[in-house]
């Protein structure tokens, strides 16, 4: 299991479209990805478990990868909200 803090950096907080992109992204690591915020133990794989802690900007939170990927799961995880969970360009 590895923790980590991190500040959501993205200027709308994690609204539809970066909890979506996160959900998306997470879903494919085979590690449980859990984002703790106050009391809400939030499923990063679950886009309405993102959406219903409204996470804004600026929000500080500890994000757990835990199980067989762990290490580049939460490497990715990382570089994904250090740049702001934006969309990457379609071809």
């Amino acid at each position: 299991m590895i923790r980590k803090h991190i500040t959501i950096t993205n200027p709308s907080g994690l609204n539809v479209d970066p909890a979506q992109i996160l959900s998306n992204h997470a879903r494919q690591f085979e590690c449980k990805i859990t984002i703790y915020y106050k009391h809400y133990n939030i499923n990063a794989k679950s886009m309405m478990h993102i959406l219903s802690a409204t996470l804004m900007c600026g929000t500080e939170v500890e994000l757990e990868c835990d199980g067989p990927d762990e290490e580049i799961c939460m490497h990715d995880l990382c570089e994904l909200f250090a740049h702001g969970l934006e969309q990457e360009d379609q071809p």
